[in-house]
């Protein structure tokens, strides 16, 4: 029977739960008003969609109505006295206006694109804007290397507030500028543009032809890590990482100031504690903001400290900051990598260093497997760190519901969760990449296996784990106290075992192996009825095989005595059994000019050729890697390619079990990969890498309600392609 479908009819709580990694702020500048503006490589705030354009308000929200769409990356923000935001960076369009790396958007509430002002269609430019500044009357300076004549060889433009381009103005630079920093004087500090030591800090006059100021010569050469200019002109930096060179055998110094109106010399008044490298710099009124890297016993922190007296005000823990900018009543934002508890953007307290509320950018994880566990609940795992607003380890749990589990909030130190299963007391066993090596190996992963509670907080056994030498691609739990795992490895717990395991679910003792040589193990399904143990092995790019492998196996789960072994015509990736008996192996498979992406199977093994020919296709190339069987349905997620043009998107097809025919898509999904696919008791979930199901926003996890049956036990994975070829001799073994 063809189970009923309801088209994007999800659970209400998975809209709010958008799955992301860190997104990354570029540039950041105050409009008059408090509000923020942050420009990057991002697609979610708070995991409500923004390309690459955000706006905050004075609480650090998130501003709803403000939404401009750029299709590139911003790296430079600057903000005019009416509030008009100037963009730059590499990218064509706004909001699809055409707009070449740099484009205006309009003090107005939803921050449309102006579509007067478009200097960039007279500039080509090799790497984009680099840096923006607005001056005192409201020309706009920007830092690009261009190509296009009349202005090829310069590298920074003068910008009328009417959008013309200033041809006289043609200050003396030699290479590439990384800011630009206006004062109150009408005069610019340009940072960058030397050669060979040369002058790096250079300041000239924003009228005229941008002559050089007489007489400044600063005393010291090389680029400063970071630039910030205060209320009365004076120029901050912040040292290389050796630091500003040490006069009279004085300490190196990590930040200094020049005062305005000075030749370039250091303000020898003002010289606060700061023990190691400067990072990031703001100045807003008395406080200058800092941001320090680690150095010896000192760790990475935030510090604040006064323009007047160099007294430190505040530190607290920071690290990987390397953007600072001043935002509304007195705060300070700080956009980094390692940022307590924040993906990529934190706001913080002037008065002293609190942490404050604000939203939070982010760019789009992904799903790589799904579990659903006794009480119906649905464990999530791949490579994300946070669901919606709350922080997540690349692991979650939904409730029976669909709703995210709060409490449940594992830390496993794995870098992404690519296997799961579940145990016979509900409890979760997760495989992927370590965040540790736990002894040396030659190869390009380290995996650890840990089992976590499936309930409460979710507490990992700190003496249940188990490292693997490579990739784990697939995990299944048998009913004889077994844990069977599959991937790329050859060792597990420092003994050889190639490419396959048992372990104890008891105490995570490797359990002896057969003699049967495996390649990469990508799929297992463990039917406990027929004491059937099915592997699906193999490597190469999909459908080329790499040294051997690439074959469906059936072994006694009991013995692991070989019953049967069948080739493949390409790499599997994913299995699923059904109730009658039947076999659906996932993944691509070559016959000639045709290409398959689901092949049958009996029980013993052979293939079911009516089904298969009708899964065969001539037009573009399908992958499968996960597959549920559901009712008279196979349904297959994958990824599809292209040719003309070369390119990746999601594909999510419902095959007959009768006849192998396509029917109508479950639902349009917009991504590039499904990698899971699992049927809960509240309906069928997708994981995988997309933005959109059925035109809902749908970030790497979404849900397809039908209110039918029960969950049906398998197993999917996707499989990594391009794993290296065999040692030599390894077939002769075969």
């Amino acid at each position: 029977m063809v189970l009923p479908w309801a088209r994007a009819a999800a659970p209400s709580p998975l809209p709010e739960l958008p799955l992301g990694l860190a997104g990354d702020v570029y540039a950041m500048a105050r409009q008059p008003d408090g509000r923020l503006v942050i420009g990057g490589d991002f697609s979610m705030i708070d995991g409500v969609q923004r390309s690459h354009l955000a706006r905050l308000r004075a609480d650090g929200s998130l501003d709803p109505d403000w939404a401009p769409s750029v299709d590139g990356t911003i790296r430079a923000l600057a903000v005019d006295a009416a509030g008009r935001v100037y963009v730059g960076g590499s990218f064509a369009a706004v909001d699809g206006e055409p707009r070449h790396d740099i484009a205006r958007i309009t003090a107005g509430p939803h921050g449309d694109v102006d579509r007067t002002w478009n200097p960039g269609r007279n500039i080509d430019t090799t790497q984009g804007v680099a840096a923006l500044a607005v001056g005192v009357h409201g020309d706009v300076f920007a830092a690009a290397e261009i190509t296009s004549a009349p202005l090829a060889g310069r590298h920074a433009v003068k910008i009328s507030a009417a959008g013309l381009i200033d041809p006289q103005w043609n200050p003396s630079l030699r290479s590439g500028v990384h800011a630009i920093r206006p004062d109150s004087k009408g005069f610019l500090y340009v940072i960058g543009g030397a050669s060979n030591g040369g002058v790096a800090v250079h300041k000239v006059a924003e009228s005229g032809r941008g002559d050089a100021v007489a007489g400044w010569q600063p005393a010291f050469g090389g680029p400063p890590r970071a630039t910030a200019v205060g209320a009365d002109g004076s120029l901050y930096l912040a040292a290389p990482a050796s630091g500003f060179p040490a006069t009279s055998g004085a300490a190196p110094r990590f930040v200094a100031r020049i005062a305005a109106g000075s030749d370039g010399r250091f303000d020898p008044a003002w010289n606060p504690p700061c023990p190691a490298p400067v990072t990031a710099l703001a100045v807003d009124g008395d406080a200058v903001f800092a941001a320090l890297d680690g150095n010896g016993d000192d760790r990475p922190q935030l510090v604040r400290w006064s323009a007047r007296t160099a007294a430190m005000a505040w530190r607290t823990p920071g690290g990987g900051v390397r953007l600072l900018a001043p935002g509304a009543g007195g705060s300070v934002y700080a956009s980094g990598s390692a940022l307590p508890s924040r993906l990529a953007l934190a706001r913080l307290a002037g008065a002293d260093g609190r942490l404050l509320a604000s939203a939070d950018a982010a760019r789009p994880g992904a799903v790589h497997a799904i579990a659903v566990a006794p009480d119906g609940g649905k464990i999530v795992g791949g490579h994300f760190a946070v669901a919606g607003t709350s922080l997540r380890d690349n692991l979650l749990r939904l409730d029976a519901q669909g709703r995210l589990d709060a409490t449940w909030h594992p830390s496993t130190a794995l870098r992404s969760v690519d296997a799961l299963a579940v145990g016979p007391q509900g409890e979760v066993y997760a495989g992927g990449e370590s965040t540790v090596a736990s002894y040396p190996t030659t190869y390009q992963s380290t995996s650890m296996i840990v089992r976590v509670g499936g309930s409460g907080e979710g507490a990992v056994d700190a003496g249940w784990n188990v490292v693997v030498d490579g990739w784990v691609h697939a995990l299944a739990p048998d009913a004889h106290g077994g844990l069977h795992v599959g991937g790329y490895f050859a060792h597990v717990a420092g003994l050889a075992r190639e490419h396959f395991a048992r372990l104890s679910l008891r105490d995570a003792g490797v359990l002896p192996a057969w003699d049967t040589p495996m390649y990469p193990v990508n799929a297992i399904v463990v039917d406990e009825a027929a004491d059937a143990l099915y592997l699906a092995d193999g490597y190469g790019t999909y459908s080329l095989p790499l040294g051997g492998g690439n074959s469906l196996a059936r072994f006694s789960n009991a013995t692991g005595s070989l019953r049967w072994r069948r080739s493949l015509p390409g790499m599997p990736a994913a299995l699923a059994l059904a109730p009658d008996g039947m076999l659906y192996v996932g993944g691509e498979f070559i016959a000639g000019d045709a290409t398959s992406d689901v092949l049958a199977f009996s029980t013993a093994g052979e293939p079911d050729a009516p089904w298969n020919a009708a899964t065969t296709t001539h037009d573009g190339h399908r992958i499968a890697s996960a597959l549920l069987v559901d009712g008279d349905l196979v349904v297959v997620g994958g990824t599809r390619y292209s040719d003309f043009p070369y390119a990746a998107t999601s594909s999510l097809v419902r095959r007959s079990r009768v006849d192998g025919s396509e029917s109508v898509p479950p639902a349009v999904v917009d991504g590039a990969a499904i990698h899971a696919i699992t049927r809960a008791p509240d309906g069928i979930y997708i994981g995988g890498q997309f933005d959109a199901v059925d035109g809902i926003t749908r970030v790497g996890l979404a849900a397809l309600a039908d209110g039918s049956a029960a969950p049906m036990p398998m197993h999917s994975r996707h499989a990594r392609p391009q794993a290296p070829a065999r040692t030599a001799g390894d077939d002769a073994v075969r």
